[in-house]
C-alpha cells in the first residue's frame, strides 16, 4: 500500500493568515493487527503489549499551527504542535474511537535574515535563545562556520520540546514522530536544531546523564553537535541530506510503515 504524505510546508506565517491556521493529519498505518486486544486503548494500558509493527501501523501524525494575529512574536515565528496518536484497529476510526496521544512535541519555525530573531527567540524561552545564539549570527542568518552542515533554505526549524507516554518509553517512538514532523515541515528549511536538555528540572550528575542520553537520541536521527557549552549541547541537522532520510526510513521499517513512493 502506498502512503500519501500531504505537504504542509507551504503554510508560512503571513499577515493574512487566520488564527485557526491549519490542522493537518497524516495517517501512518498500513494495517493494524486485529488480534492484539487494543480496543479501547485507555482502559488498561499497562496490560497492552503491542509489537513495534503493530504500534507503528496504528499511529497518526498530527500537526497543528496556530497564530494570534495581534501578537508580534507570532508574526516572526511559527509554533507547530506535533502529536503522535495511537488509534483503534479500524481502518477509518470514527470520532468516538479510542485514541491515545503517545508523543507530544513542539517545533518552532522562523525565517532567517531577521536581526531581531535572536532577541525574539531568547524572549520566548531560554532554550530557544540558547539554540539561537549557537546557530545564528547577529543578522539572524546561519553562522558562516555552520555553512558546511546547513542546507539551502530561508527557515530555521527548532525542536523545542518532546514528551513520550512513559508506557512507550525506550522504543524510539518519540524520535520517530519528531523525524516525521521534521520531514513534513522541511521545505525551505536550511537547518533544524535541537538542544539536549531534559524537561524534568534535574541538576548535577543526573542532568548530565540525561543530556548525554538526549544527545544519543538526536544523533541517532542525524543531528550533530555544534555547541557544547556545559552539559546542554545544541545539535543541528540538514533535513535534505540522504543520510537524514535513510535514518527516517530505518525508523519507518522498524515500525512497519511502508515507504512513500
Amino acid at each position: 500500500m502506498v502512503l500519501l504524505w500531504p505537504d504542509v510546508s507551504h503554510f508560512k506565517a503571513a499577515s493574512d493568515q487566520l488564527h485557526a491556521a491549519p490542522c493537518v493529519m497524516q495517517r501512518l498505518p498500513t494495517r493494524l493487527a486485529r488480534n492484539v486486544g487494543v480496543n479501547p486503548y485507555g482502559a488498561d494500558m499497562d496490560s497492552i503489549e503491542l509489537t513495534d509493527h503493530e504500534l507503528g501501523r496504528g499511529m497518526e501524525l498530527r500537526l497543528e499551527h496556530r497564530r494570534a494575529l495581534s501578537d508580534e512574536t507570532d508574526a516572526l515565528v511559527e509554533n507547530w504542535w506535533v502529536t503522535g496518536v495511537l488509534v483503534g484497529p479500524d481502518e477509518d476510526p470514527g470520532p468516538d474511537e479510542a485514541q491515545l496521544e503517545v508523543v507530544q512535541a513542539r517545533l518552532v519555525r522562523c525565517p532567517l535574515g531577521r536581526p531581531d530573531l535572536l532577541m525574539t527567540l531568547d524572549g520566548m524561552e531560554a532554550d530557544l535563545g540558547a539554540v539561537g545564539y549557537a546557530v545564528l549570527d547577529d543578522t539572524g542568518d546561519i553562522r558562516e562556520d555552520l555553512s558546511s552542515v546547513s542546507g539551502i533554505g530561508s527557515y530555521l526549524l527548532i525542536v523545542d520540546s518532546v514528551t513520550v507516554d512513559k508506557r512507550f518509553a525506550g522504543r524510539e517512538v518519540g524520535r520517530w514522530i519528531v523525524a516525521e514532523a521534521v520531514s513534513a515541515l522541511n521545505a525551505g528549511v536550511a537547518l533544524a536544531a535541537a538542544i539536549a536538555a531534559p524537561l524534568d528540572g534535574s541538576q548535577g550528575a543526573a542532568r548530565e546523564h540525561a543530556c548525554e542520553k538526549l544527545r544519543a537520541v538526536w544523533s541517532s536521527i542525524g543531528f550533530v553537535d555544534v555547541d557544547t557549552t556545559g552539559s546542554d549541547s545544541v545539535l543541528v541537522l540538514n533535513p535534505e541530506l540522504k543520510t537524514t532520510y535513510a535514518r527516517l526510513q530505518r525508523l519507518r521499517n522498524r515500525f512497519g510503515v511502508a515507504a512513500r513512493s
